[in-house]
């Protein structure tokens, strides 16, 4: 749902109001009977918070000696999120990393707007 969204507003796409709530409503952390403007809110800082947390990954997965997704790769980590055992590597790695530096908590999702 979120992904689709996502890759609308990023590519430029136009949306209606109405898809846009529609869209929004489908989004399982926005709370059911909040108006349109505050659903609209949560689903921003959904998108956010997911940003956020991938950008913090990226450069978690980037650092140390032996990087285990160098900056200057010219792959995706796609096929490693596909994998179960390689993604659950990943993660344990970019929350050790900020474990290290007494960080974990941005690895988690903040609270929404109320």
């Amino acid at each position: 749902m979120i992904y689709g969204l996502r890759s609308t507003l990023v590519h430029g796409g136009a949306i209606s109001e109405k898809s846009l709530l529609k869209e929004v409503r489908k989004i399982s952390t926005v709370p059911a009977g909040l108006p349109d403007r505050k659903a609209v809110a949560h689903a921003v800082e959904r998108l956010r918070d997911l940003v956020r947390r991938s950008l913090l990954a990226r450069i978690c997965l980037a650092t140390g000696d032996t990087p285990l997704w160098p900056l200057e790769a010219d792959t995706g980590v796609d096929a490693a999120m596909v994998d179960d055992l390689r993604r659950k590597s990943l993660r344990e790695a970019w929350r050790g990393t900020l474990s290290g530096i007494d960080a974990v908590a941005g690895a988690n999702a903040s609270s929404s707007p109320g």
